[in-house]
Protein backbone atom coordinates (compact mmCIF):
# COMPACT_ATOMS: atom_id res chain seq x y z
CA UNK A 1 0.00 0.00 0.00
CA UNK A 2 2.72 2.45 0.75
CA UNK A 3 4.48 1.48 -2.63
CA UNK A 4 1.24 2.65 -4.03
CA UNK A 5 0.57 5.40 -2.95
CA UNK A 6 4.50 6.74 -3.65
CA UNK A 7 3.04 5.59 -7.21
CA UNK A 8 0.40 7.66 -7.08
CA UNK A 9 2.02 10.72 -5.07
CA UNK A 10 4.48 10.93 -8.11
CA UNK A 11 2.20 10.06 -10.89
CA UNK A 12 -0.34 12.40 -10.26
CA UNK A 13 0.56 15.06 -7.73
CA UNK A 14 4.02 15.25 -9.54
CA UNK A 15 4.21 14.31 -13.01
CA UNK A 16 1.01 15.25 -13.73
CA UNK A 17 1.03 19.10 -13.16
CA UNK A 18 2.40 20.96 -15.53
CA UNK A 19 4.69 23.20 -12.87
CA UNK A 20 8.35 22.16 -12.14
CA UNK A 21 8.87 20.71 -8.80
CA UNK A 22 11.81 20.17 -7.16
CA UNK A 23 12.13 18.02 -3.72
CA UNK A 24 15.56 19.53 -1.45
CA UNK A 25 16.62 17.80 1.42
CA UNK A 26 18.05 19.67 3.56
CA UNK A 27 21.44 18.02 5.37
CA UNK A 28 22.94 19.79 8.27
CA UNK A 29 20.78 22.54 8.35
CA UNK A 30 22.72 24.31 5.10
CA UNK A 31 23.33 21.74 2.28
CA UNK A 32 20.33 21.23 -0.04
CA UNK A 33 19.92 18.00 -2.11
CA UNK A 34 18.31 17.00 -5.44
CA UNK A 35 15.55 14.34 -4.00
CA UNK A 36 12.76 14.06 -6.47
CA UNK A 37 12.71 15.95 -9.32
CA UNK A 38 9.28 16.10 -11.74
CA UNK A 39 8.92 15.58 -15.49
CA UNK A 40 7.94 18.98 -16.29
CA UNK A 41 11.13 19.89 -14.15
CA UNK A 42 13.47 18.13 -16.12
CA UNK A 43 12.05 18.78 -19.40
CA UNK A 44 11.99 22.32 -18.45
CA UNK A 45 15.48 22.47 -17.01
CA UNK A 46 17.88 19.75 -18.28
CA UNK A 47 18.14 18.71 -14.47
CA UNK A 48 16.74 15.07 -13.70
CA UNK A 49 17.13 11.36 -12.34
CA UNK A 50 20.73 11.65 -13.02
CA UNK A 51 21.09 14.60 -10.59
CA UNK A 52 19.49 13.26 -7.44
CA UNK A 53 22.04 12.82 -4.72
CA UNK A 54 23.63 16.11 -6.10
CA UNK A 55 23.93 19.53 -4.02
CA UNK A 56 22.55 22.43 -5.76
CA UNK A 57 26.27 23.68 -6.16
CA UNK A 58 26.91 20.49 -8.20
CA UNK A 59 24.13 20.89 -10.91
CA UNK A 60 23.94 24.56 -11.51
CA UNK A 61 26.12 27.46 -12.36
CA UNK A 62 28.37 29.13 -9.48
CA UNK A 63 26.17 32.38 -9.85
CA UNK A 64 23.15 30.61 -9.94
CA UNK A 65 23.78 28.35 -7.20
CA UNK A 66 24.69 31.33 -5.01
CA UNK A 67 21.23 32.70 -5.58
CA UNK A 68 19.23 29.56 -5.14
CA UNK A 69 21.49 28.90 -2.28
CA UNK A 70 20.59 32.01 -0.06
CA UNK A 71 17.01 31.92 -0.95
CA UNK A 72 17.06 28.13 0.31
CA UNK A 73 19.15 28.92 3.24
CA UNK A 74 16.18 31.47 4.25
CA UNK A 75 13.53 29.07 4.36
CA UNK A 76 15.84 26.74 6.94
CA UNK A 77 16.23 29.93 8.86
CA UNK A 78 13.32 30.96 9.17
CA UNK A 79 11.09 27.91 8.78
CA UNK A 80 8.54 29.98 6.54
CA UNK A 81 7.65 30.01 2.45
CA UNK A 82 9.99 32.08 0.18
CA UNK A 83 8.95 33.12 -3.41
CA UNK A 84 10.81 35.00 -5.48
CA UNK A 85 11.34 35.89 -9.18
CA UNK A 86 14.32 34.38 -11.46
CA UNK A 87 15.27 34.54 -15.24
CA UNK A 88 17.64 32.62 -17.23
CA UNK A 89 19.11 32.62 -20.64
CA UNK A 90 18.35 29.67 -23.23
CA UNK A 91 18.80 29.26 -26.67
CA UNK A 92 19.40 32.92 -26.84
CA UNK A 93 16.13 33.55 -25.46
CA UNK A 94 14.86 34.64 -21.69
CA UNK A 95 13.12 32.72 -19.86
CA UNK A 96 11.14 34.64 -16.70
CA UNK A 97 10.32 31.82 -13.60
CA UNK A 98 8.59 32.59 -10.18
CA UNK A 99 9.51 30.14 -7.39
CA UNK A 100 7.93 29.15 -4.27
CA UNK A 101 10.13 27.02 -1.54
CA UNK A 102 7.87 25.49 1.25
CA UNK A 103 9.40 23.85 4.43
CA UNK A 104 8.32 20.40 5.04
CA UNK A 105 9.62 19.60 9.17
CA UNK A 106 9.61 16.59 10.58
CA UNK A 107 8.51 15.64 14.52
CA UNK A 108 11.23 17.48 16.05
CA UNK A 109 10.02 20.15 13.95
CA UNK A 110 13.56 20.24 12.09
CA UNK A 111 13.12 21.70 8.28
CA UNK A 112 14.16 18.30 6.63
CA UNK A 113 12.88 19.16 3.28
CA UNK A 114 12.35 22.33 0.90
CA UNK A 115 9.63 21.96 -2.02
CA UNK A 116 10.31 23.98 -4.67
CA UNK A 117 7.54 24.60 -7.12
CA UNK A 118 8.63 26.83 -10.21
CA UNK A 119 5.73 28.39 -12.71
CA UNK A 120 7.04 29.75 -15.99
CA UNK A 121 5.79 32.69 -16.22
CA UNK A 122 7.77 34.22 -19.79
CA UNK A 123 4.29 34.56 -21.18
CA UNK A 124 2.93 36.98 -18.35
CA UNK A 125 6.40 38.41 -18.31
CA UNK A 126 6.72 39.71 -22.35
CA UNK A 127 2.98 40.64 -22.30
CA UNK A 128 3.76 43.16 -19.47
CA UNK A 129 6.55 44.58 -21.46
CA UNK A 130 4.76 44.77 -25.24
CA UNK A 131 1.76 46.19 -23.66
CA UNK A 132 4.33 48.65 -21.59
CA UNK A 133 5.80 49.30 -25.10
CA UNK A 134 2.85 50.45 -27.00
CA UNK A 135 1.99 52.53 -23.90
CA UNK A 136 5.02 54.12 -24.86
CA UNK A 137 4.53 54.39 -28.23
CA UNK A 138 1.00 55.76 -27.64
CA UNK A 139 2.01 58.27 -25.20
CA UNK A 140 4.56 59.67 -27.53
CA UNK A 141 2.31 59.58 -30.48
CA UNK A 142 -0.24 61.36 -28.37
CA UNK A 143 1.52 64.14 -27.25
CA UNK A 144 1.55 65.51 -31.10
CA UNK A 145 -1.77 64.82 -31.48
CA UNK A 146 -4.81 67.70 -32.77
CA UNK A 147 -7.40 65.67 -31.18
CA UNK A 148 -8.25 64.95 -27.40
CA UNK A 149 -6.60 61.64 -26.19
CA UNK A 150 -7.80 59.97 -23.02
CA UNK A 151 -6.71 56.35 -21.20
CA UNK A 152 -9.13 54.81 -19.20
CA UNK A 153 -8.84 52.49 -16.03
CA UNK A 154 -11.54 49.91 -15.53
CA UNK A 155 -12.49 52.17 -12.68
CA UNK A 156 -13.61 54.59 -14.96
CA UNK A 157 -10.69 56.99 -14.38
CA UNK A 158 -8.37 59.17 -16.78
CA UNK A 159 -4.65 57.65 -16.22
CA UNK A 160 -3.71 60.29 -19.10
CA UNK A 161 -5.29 62.92 -20.81
CA UNK A 162 -2.93 64.34 -23.78
CA UNK A 163 -1.93 68.30 -24.10
CA UNK A 164 -4.41 68.85 -26.83
CA UNK A 165 -6.65 69.43 -23.84
CA UNK A 166 -5.21 72.70 -23.32
CA UNK A 167 -5.34 73.89 -26.51
CA UNK A 168 -8.86 72.73 -27.41
CA UNK A 169 -10.47 73.03 -23.83
CA UNK A 170 -8.49 75.41 -22.20
CA UNK A 171 -8.03 72.75 -19.57
CA UNK A 172 -4.63 71.73 -18.09
CA UNK A 173 -4.39 68.13 -19.60
CA UNK A 174 -2.23 66.89 -16.07
CA UNK A 175 -5.94 68.31 -13.86
CA UNK A 176 -7.98 65.71 -15.56
CA UNK A 177 -5.34 62.58 -14.71
CA UNK A 178 -7.21 60.45 -11.67
CA UNK A 179 -10.35 62.12 -12.24
CA UNK A 180 -13.59 60.35 -13.81
CA UNK A 181 -14.08 60.91 -17.20
CA UNK A 182 -17.75 61.61 -17.38
CA UNK A 183 -16.98 64.87 -15.18
CA UNK A 184 -16.35 67.33 -17.68
CA UNK A 185 -18.82 65.49 -19.99
CA UNK A 186 -22.63 67.37 -19.81
CA UNK A 187 -24.81 66.14 -17.36
CA UNK A 188 -27.70 65.19 -20.18
CA UNK A 189 -24.96 63.09 -22.10
CA UNK A 190 -23.50 61.12 -19.67
CA UNK A 191 -25.31 57.96 -18.97
CA UNK A 192 -25.47 57.53 -22.70
CA UNK A 193 -21.71 57.80 -22.98
CA UNK A 194 -21.55 55.83 -20.08
CA UNK A 195 -23.62 53.09 -21.66
CA UNK A 196 -21.83 53.04 -24.86
CA UNK A 197 -18.22 52.83 -22.88
CA UNK A 198 -19.63 49.99 -20.59
CA UNK A 199 -20.94 48.29 -23.66
CA UNK A 200 -17.88 48.37 -25.30
CA UNK A 201 -15.81 46.90 -22.95
CA UNK A 202 -18.40 44.22 -22.28
CA UNK A 203 -18.34 42.96 -26.09
CA UNK A 204 -14.60 44.21 -26.79
CA UNK A 205 -16.10 46.41 -29.91
CA UNK A 206 -14.97 49.88 -30.44
CA UNK A 207 -17.53 53.13 -29.91
CA UNK A 208 -18.84 55.98 -31.20
CA UNK A 209 -20.56 58.41 -29.46
CA UNK A 210 -21.33 62.63 -29.44
CA UNK A 211 -21.75 64.66 -26.56
CA UNK A 212 -20.68 68.21 -24.93
CA UNK A 213 -18.20 68.83 -22.60
CA UNK A 214 -17.43 71.96 -21.24
CA UNK A 215 -14.30 74.26 -21.93
CA UNK A 216 -12.43 76.67 -19.65
CA UNK A 217 -14.82 79.52 -19.84
CA UNK A 218 -17.85 76.67 -18.84
CA UNK A 219 -19.15 76.65 -22.50
CA UNK A 220 -20.66 73.73 -23.88
CA UNK A 221 -18.38 72.28 -26.92
CA UNK A 222 -20.01 69.28 -28.68
CA UNK A 223 -17.22 66.53 -29.41
CA UNK A 224 -17.65 63.15 -30.70
CA UNK A 225 -15.90 60.36 -29.10
CA UNK A 226 -14.30 57.10 -30.74
CA UNK A 227 -13.00 54.48 -27.75
CA UNK A 228 -11.46 51.72 -28.05
CA UNK A 229 -10.76 48.76 -25.47
CA UNK A 230 -6.55 47.39 -24.81
CA UNK A 231 -6.86 43.78 -23.37
CA UNK A 232 -4.00 41.69 -21.95
CA UNK A 233 -2.88 38.51 -23.69
CA UNK A 234 -5.20 36.42 -21.36
CA UNK A 235 -8.39 39.03 -22.64
CA UNK A 236 -8.31 41.12 -19.68
CA UNK A 237 -9.27 44.40 -19.71
CA UNK A 238 -6.29 46.80 -19.16
CA UNK A 239 -7.61 50.21 -20.36
CA UNK A 240 -9.37 51.63 -22.72
CA UNK A 241 -8.64 54.69 -25.21
CA UNK A 242 -10.75 57.21 -26.77
CA UNK A 243 -10.01 59.99 -29.14
CA UNK A 244 -12.13 63.22 -29.05
CA UNK A 245 -12.90 65.66 -31.87
CA UNK A 246 -14.00 68.69 -31.53
CA UNK A 247 -17.01 69.02 -33.96
CA UNK A 248 -19.07 72.22 -32.66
Amino acid sequence: MHHLMETLLKSVLMDGITDMVFVMRVKNGSEFIYEFINKAAEEGTGIGLQDTGKTIADVCEPEHAALLYAHYQKVVDTGESVSFDDSYLASEENYYMNTKLTPLFNADDQCTHVVAVVKDITDAIIAQKQLKEREERFRTIAEYANDLITMVNDKGEIVYASPSFQTILGHDHQEYEGKFFLHNVHPDDRDEMDRKMIESIKHGQPFTATCRQFDAENNAVWCQSHGTSVYDSEGKFQYMVIITRDVS
